[in-house]
């Protein structure tokens, strides 16, 4: 079943409300795949970004992905 649902919407939350745009842009990248490939590359994105500490990624019917993500705070 996975593999003919296609993801055309990708929402991002973190705890401060909507993603950074940073983060967003490049989450964006797992668009217009079905949805095995667009979780397999969500979670290669968020796990490769340092800004993420850790992450949660739900399908939302009928074809999106919502990705919860705890951010790191900057040490500056």
């Amino acid at each position: 079943m996975p593999s003919f649902i296609f993801v055309e919407k990708i929402s991002c939350e973190s705890q401060y409300g909507t993603c950074s745009q940073k983060i967003e842009q490049e989450v964006d990248k797992a668009k217009n795949f079905n949805y095995k490939n667009s979780k397999r590359t969500a979670q290669k994105i968020l796990s490769d970004e340092f800004l993420v500490k850790s992450y949660s990624l739900k399908f939302v019917f009928p074809n999106g992905l919502k990705i919860n993500i705890l951010e790191r705070k900057p040490k500056f």
